[in-house]
């Protein structure tokens, strides 16, 4: 139990202290022009999305497994590897997970998180591949992946 509280508590933290340190990121460049603060907020939140991105890939996975791929899909939590890397080799070899029976599972899936992600950023996940992670391979090249590759 005390642990936990521990990890409840650091959640907390790392909440709060996440929404502080980027309004006083914000409030340390408004001297700069409108383009300048832009490229720097795009900047700031592009690092800390893929910092947490790297440690909820790792210390997640199970949740990734057991939610996004389909049992013979490609395994998430490689360190360092982004949760749009592996979603992208799954997305690539069909092995994303479809609506489920489960609770969470008939909201959350594979296909619906990449179709989402895919809306904010055009084949997202295709282009977060990282061939320098894990040991992918891609048996569908032949399937006009190369271009992403």
């Amino acid at each position: 139990m005390k642990a936990f509280k521990l990890w409840l508590l650091a959640i907390f933290l790392v909440t709060v202290v996440n929404i502080v340190n980027r309004t006083l990121f914000k409030r340390s460049i408004k001297h700069l022009s409108k383009k300048e603060r832009n490229e720097k907020m795009a900047g700031y939140d592009r690092r800390e999305a893929m910092a947490l991105d790297a440690f909820a890939g790792r210390d997640y996975a199970t949740f990734w497994n057991a939610y996004l791929k389909t049992e013979n899909g490609y395994k998430f939590g490689v360190l360092d590897e982004m949760i749009s890397s592996a979603a992208g080799k799954n997305e690539a070899d069909g092995t994303l997970s479809d609506k489920g029976t489960g609770k969470l599972s008939r909201f959350f899936f594979g296909k619906r998180l990449v179709n989402i992600l895919n809306k904010l950023d055009a084949d997202h996940c295709k282009n977060a591949i990282d061939l320098t992670k894990g040991t992918w391979v891609n048996t569908r090249k032949n399937e006009g992946l190369l271009k992403y590759l």
